[in-house]
């Protein structure tokens, strides 16, 4: 109810709900994590994935969770500039995310 209110009171787009490792963890096991964040979206709210490319299947949680964003981990982030391997893996995860939609 809060986040209606919130999202009533400002401008939609403007509002982020970030999905936590718990909830993604958990989102295997439940069909409702997809339906609460698809009525999340219908407020015009975005929605984001934290900590991407964490975990054993990081992917697998794009393919049942709707989300408009993904926050790649720091681990990734923090020596993209000193590691081919670390920028290729950034680059390769902005590409997927814009892929996506």
């Amino acid at each position: 109810m809060r986040l209606l209110t919130l999202a009533q009171a400002h401008h939609p787009r403007a509002i982020v709900v970030v999905v936590p490792a718990e909830v993604r963890n958990r989102a295997h096991n439940s069909s409702a994590h997809p339906l609460v964040l698809h009525r999340i979206q219908a407020l015009g709210v975005r929605t984001s994935v934290d900590d991407f490319g964490t975990g054993y299947s990081s992917l697998a949680y794009l393919k049942i969770l709707p989300v408009d964003e993904l926050k790649i981990d720091q681990a990734f982030i923090r020596d993209m500039t000193f590691s081919d391997r670390d920028n290729a893996l950034v680059r390769s995860m902005v590409d997927l995310g814009h892929h996506l939609g």
